[in-house]
């Protein structure tokens, strides 16, 4: 799947006016011709500037044309006019939701901490941050919390050592789940507060949602979801609560990918074929003994499908229904049918699966994928499911 790309993270240059200071933040280019960043970055701005690849061989810049402010949401989209350099890869969204879970997220931006200098001058060099979200903390604000590891020094008690990160995108698995909106003084060095994705929708009008969606239409599928579930089946991009490797054990978890992923080229051939062919039935069960791999086989199949025409998605245990119905309608809308559907629980069963899948609008050649993983190494019985309960399906 597509994630941060170093050529995309954008410093944002502002001037105020006659003798005023000027103001920086940190933003990414989402599309061609936009970049989004904090609203409060631009706001007030008599020009803006936004610099890619700064002081590195292909640096570049652009004056800013056109600015969308959406102070609700602490959000601005600016519109630049596209150029030859560099290949842009169009952002996706991301939602996490609400729940007890810490999410790994990352952001590259410029704050104050990374000024420097050198004979030439002073400058801000890029920081890249790699933090865990806390879903539930800053529930009153409607923020994301991000716990980072803190600055050694707060040398200046009027200006917090993280200005200019504002603006910067939050990504998790390859999403942008938010941007970087404040520092709180409060809450110590080591936090962060960010404009989430999954909370747009609810903070604005429809007519403020559809001036958004007019500039990044990748955003309806992310943000104007159908009442119910989905949100809850955590998307690909929002996989279980990162693990920390607080022992050795620990580092055979699948999604911390330690070891690189490799020695199962005819499984990978097989998922493959599986998901190319049109009249295959739609359930597909990988079992195995705990430790075998077939987490980490389905984690490989979900990253090599992302983003080239599937939806992918990993069905929390018991959203099965939901994820259904709500699996099927945004990838109907975005891929013509073609959808896979993960999950990671042989409590779940063979004939659970069997019976929502034969209720559900999914057709044979229509790409849905359930997985499955038998983690006793029994193997499902046979008798216990509708031969047309047929799901594309990992694990």
């Amino acid at each position: 799947m597509p994630g941060l790309e170093v050529g995309q993270v954008a410093e944002i240059l502002v001037t105020i006016g006659a003798g005023k200071p000027g103001r920086r933040g940190s933003g990414y280019r989402v599309t061609a011709q936009t970049v989004l960043t904090a609203e409060h970055v631009v706001r007030g701005a008599s020009t803006v500037r936004v610099r890619f690849d700064a002081h590195q061989a292909g640096e570049w810049s652009a004056d800013v044309t056109g600015v969308l402010e959406i102070p609700e949401i602490d959000v601005a989209l600016l519109t630049i006019t596209p150029t030859g350099v560099g290949q842009v890869v169009p952002a996706q969204f991301g939602l996490i939701g609400e729940r007890d879970a810490v999410i790994e997220c990352s952001a590259v931006g410029f704050p104050l901490w990374k000024l420097r200098g050198d004979p030439a001058g002073k400058y801000r060099d890029s920081a890249h941050v790699v933090g865990s979200g806390n879903p539930l903390a800053n529930r009153r604000e409607g923020t994301l919390e991000i716990t980072v590891p803190p600055p050694e020094r707060d040398t200046d008690p009027d200006v917090s050592p993280w200005q200019g990160m504002s603006g910067a995108a939050v990504f998790r698995n390859g999403r942008i789940v938010g941007i970087i909106r404040k520092h709180h003084r409060t809450d110590g060095l080591g936090r962060l507060a960010a404009s989430r994705v999954d909370s747009w929708k609810a903070q604005l009008t429809p007519s403020r949602l559809q001036d958004m969606i007019a500039l990044l239409p990748q955003l309806e599928d992310v943000i104007m979801l159908s009442p119910g579930n989905l949100r809850e089946v955590a998307p690909v991009m929002v996989q279980p609560a990162a693990v920390r490797a607080d022992s050795v054990a620990q580092l055979l978890d699948p999604q911390l990918g330690v070891v690189p992923f490799f020695g199962r080229a005819d499984e990978c051939a097989g998922l493959r074929a599986w998901c190319a062919d049109e009249h295959a039935g739609k359930l597909r069960i990988v079992t195995g003994a705990g430790g075998v791999g077939k987490t980490r086989l389905a984690l490989w199949l979900d990253d090599a499908l992302s983003g080239r025409g599937w939806e992918c998605v990993w069905v929390r245990d018991g959203c099965e229904a939901d994820a259904v119905t709500g699996v099927y309608d945004q990838a109907r809308a975005k891929y013509a049918n073609r959808g896979v559907m993960s999950t990671d629980s042989a409590r779940t069963g063979y004939a659970r699966a069997a019976t929502w899948l034969t209720r559900s609008p999914w057709r044979p050649g229509q790409a849905a994928m359930t997985r499955f993983s038998a983690r006793t190494g029994q193997k499902p019985k046979r008798d216990s499911a509708s031969p047309a309960a047929h799901h594309r399906g990992t694990h």
